[in-house]
């Protein structure tokens, strides 16, 4: 099976751990950091295939950090990974650049995203759609995001 690198941006040692359960097998290489700052070094340094991030951070927050990665690396793939259900909060996140949103009461929704990913890998263009069957990652009604285009 081919395997990907992650990074996992949670300041919540426990529920990094938790994440980090979820999705291990389907990665060779996982890092973890709890901070924006860190966040973008640690893409810089890794180059990762998909970065899982939360919202809340030790210092900084995952939609600012989103903004420096996605401004630095425009390729990056940054999944948002988050106790809230806002419909404010999806709407920042997707201008920031993340892909996706996914709730952490659903983990098993983020491993079926990287699954799908490393199917995808060589095929067509992953279409995510997350959270509510029908619905794009953000909004109801548009269409939906393109997680594998370059430098948008």
């Amino acid at each position: 099976m081919q395997t990907m690198k992650l990074l996992i941006v949670e300041d919540n040692q426990q529920m990094r751990l938790m994440i980090r359960r979820v999705v291990a097998d389907l990665a060779d290489e996982v890092r973890e950091c709890a901070d924006a700052t860190e966040a973008l070094a640690l893409y810089a340094q890794l180059q990762p295939d998909w970065v899982l991030m939360d919202i809340e951070l030790a210092e900084g927050n995952g939609i600012t950090a989103t903004r420096w990665i996605k401004a630095d690396f425009p390729a990056a793939r940054i999944l948002i990974v988050t106790n809230y259900n806002d419909a404010m909060l999806r709407t920042v996140a997707a201008q920031a650049g993340a892909c996706g949103y996914v709730l952490k009461e659903n983990l098993l929704e983020v491993r079926r995203l990287m699954q799908s990913s490393l199917h995808n890998l060589s095929q067509t263009p992953l279409q995510t759609r997350l959270q509510t069957p029908g619905q794009t990652p953000f909004q109801t009604n548009a269409r939906p995001f393109n997680c594998d285009q370059e430098g948008e």
